[in-house]
């Protein structure tokens, strides 16, 4: 009897070491579900939750980038050293979480990613990835060269990526430009047209065959706008924007590009 009881007794706890580590906790790195509009600025948070501590922590983001500019990274108030790839340009983007004294034990918004969706983006989902980070070769290994604890033991992480749901734009404004060259002088004109009071601001700016600014003008924006340039032997097209506002850069309708040559 007991044998039999000693047998039952190391079955439950051999039973009870698995389950243990079946069940073991999970640091979760989380990228939410986000709406926004063509041509919008969007904030998308990058979460941890679970976090059972690091002493190393580093992740990679990865978009779409002929349809989203990742524009800033405003990293969160973690207690840890932080360090970025050295170009906003660099997809995937990555971001890196050390501390040399003790574990960190944060919960929170790890950073806060700012995306500009283009204005020729076409509606639909776009999803926004975190994975652990692979190194500028690729060849990291997750919990030996990045992701481990204070003890050098790798963390048990979920990724969990996100999505940007982009909609067209509920406005109906728009631009119609007339351009008339006398000489050098090109008058700009452009009539906007809203369901809705037309305000904010139009912005005209001349380019060269390279793309390169020449010269640009603003203007609050009314239903009939004027610009003038003088000097403009080298401009070969001229793009018409009407935003919101200066500070806010949030277009109210998609800009209109007239050559000039």
């Amino acid at each position: 009897m007991k044998k039999c009881s000693a047998t039952v007794i190391i079955c439950f706890l051999l039973l009870s070491l698995f389950n243990i580590n079946v069940f073991a906790a999970k640091t979760n790195i989380s990228i939410g579900t986000i709406s926004c509009e063509i041509g919008e600025m969007v904030s998308v948070p990058v979460e941890i939750s679970g976090n059972t501590g690091f002493s190393n922590l580093g992740i990679e983001i990865g978009y779409d980038s002929s349809s989203l500019i990742l524009k800033s990274v405003t990293p969160g108030n973690v207690g840890a050293t932080y360090t970025a790839a050295q170009s906003m340009s660099e997809n995937p983007y990555n971001m890196i979480w050390d501390s040399a004294t003790s574990n960190i034990t944060f919960n929170g918004t790890l950073a806060t990613l700012t995306f500009e969706v283009f204005q020729d983006a076409a509606p639909g989902n776009y999803p926004i990835t975190v994975s652990f980070y692979k190194g500028r070769d690729g060849d990291y290994i997750d919990g030996t060269d990045v992701n481990y604890d204070g003890n050098y033991e790798p963390l048990s992480i979920a990724y969990n990526n996100g999505l940007l749901k982009v909609k067209d734009s509920e406005n109906k404004n728009s631009i119609t430009v007339s351009k008339v060259q006398t000489g050098s002088t090109l008058n700009v004109k452009a009539n906007l047209e809203s369901d809705e009071s037309v305000n904010g601001m139009v912005i005209a700016a001349l380019f060269d065959l390279n793309g390169r600014l020449i010269k640009v003008k603003s203007c609050e924006a009314e239903s009939e706008v004027d610009f003038s340039f003088s000097n403009t032997k080298d401009a070969a097209f001229v793009r018409v924007f009407w935003w919101d506002s200066v500070e806010g850069l949030k277009p109210k309708s998609s800009k209109v590009i007239e050559n000039l040559k």
